[in-house]
């Protein structure tokens, strides 16, 4: 669980939208694809698709705004998580180290 805190911790909201430009370009890539794919005669007739309605269209804006809310707020759910049981072992270590001072005292 460890090796993968840098994950954890770079949320889309730190490390920016446009830092990642291979990313970037492959998304508008199968953006494009996939309008060809449904927006084009030919590409239409092979494929045998067919434009969908515009409320459709409407509704695919929403998709990626739904995707990355959960995933910031998964990621701040395991962040709170993960200071939750540092908190937890820090305050056990001191426990333990109270009860062997006071233990070799006696």
């Amino acid at each position: 669980m460890h090796d993968q805190d840098g994950a954890l911790f770079a949320s889309l909201r730190s490390i920016g939208l446009f830092s990642n430009r291979l990313l970037l370009w492959g998304i508008g890539a199968e953006i494009l694809f996939a309008a060809a794919l449904v927006g084009l005669p030919p590409l239409q007739r092979v494929f045998g698709t067919v434009p969908p309605p515009a409320e459709y269209l409407a509704l695919l804006v929403l998709f990626p705004v739904i995707v990355w809310g959960t995933d910031e707020a998964w990621r701040l759910h395991r962040r709170r998580r993960n200071l939750r049981d540092r908190d937890a072992t820090a305050t056990d270590h001191r426990h333990r180290r109270r009860r062997a001072t006071s233990a070799g005292a006696v």
